[in-house]
């Protein structure tokens, strides 16, 4: 996913200026891995088209190995137009059918994944499909071989399209580490408090080891039968937050 981001304040006119940045959650914490050092592969689909091309290349030229990468004959990358901090427009299903959603198990062999340590994958890729299904599937089966599993739950606020805890039991059966927004705490668990949140998803998903609770500046990380570690960072960014937890988890 790339974003085009509005650089003059205001409103939209003819005319204005828009920078290429990197968008999605895991494309943005690929590069913040590999920024230190880390050997991070990244899997999805990018459309034929210039944007797509100018995605792989940054990735690539900034230390994250692309070949799991596949290009869609004849679909467009997914866009986000960025107005502002909270007017966000998105060029994707259900609005439209862009290749980051059309990835599928055929796009990709699970057996150039069997030497992977770990797996990053956001529930946000699970609401389309075929991606979600796909997800699902490749999360199983590494799970299955022992592969630490980490899904992060942060739905844009600014959306009318959420997938309730119901919707997220099955992949959360194969999930050993969590990462949730604080504004989610309500919404999927019904309590606000963090140390509830908490031992409430270590009761109902037996799996999970590791719940890492994300709120302005500060990441709670809860292991089960250990306690809590609070870690505090300068930028309230989920993809640095979503990185300082993989590391914690790898080191």
């Amino acid at each position: 996913m790339v974003g085009l981001r509005k650089l003059e304040k205001g409103f939209l006119t003819e005319g204005s200026e828009f920078k290429l940045i990197v968008e999605g959650l895991p494309a943005k914490v690929a590069l913040e891995l590999a920024s230190t050092g880390f050997k991070v592969d990244l899997a999805g689909a990018v459309g034929d088209d210039a944007l797509g091309k100018s995605l792989i290349t940054f990735l690539k030229n900034n230390g994250v190995n692309i070949d799991n990468i596949v290009v869609k004959r004849g679909l467009r990358t997914t866009v986000v137009v960025m107005i502002n901090d909270i007017l966000k427009i998105y060029f994707r299903k259900p609005y439209a059918i862009t290749a980051d959603t059309e990835f599928s198990l055929n796009d990709i062999s699970l057996s150039r994944l069997s030497n992977i340590n770990l797996l990053y994958t956001s529930a946000y890729a699970l609401m389309e499909n075929p991606l979600g299904h796909t997800v699902f599937y490749i999360v199983k089966h590494l799970w299955k071989n022992n592969v630490k599993i980490v899904l992060h739950i942060n739905f844009h606020t600014y959306e009318d399209r959420f997938l309730s805890l119901r919707e997220l039991r099955g992949i959360l059966k194969y999930s050993s580490n969590i990462i949730l927004s604080y504004q989610e705490l309500d919404r999927l668990l019904k309590t606000s408090n963090v140390k509830t949140a908490a031992q409430t998803i270590f009761r109902k998903f037996p799996a999970v080891e590791n719940v890492a609770i994300t709120t302005q500046g500060r990441m709670y990380v809860h292991t089960k039968g250990v306690g809590e570690k609070v870690f505090n960072i300068r930028e309230a960014d989920e993809s640095k937050f979503a990185a300082l937890f993989i590391k914690n988890i790898i080191t």
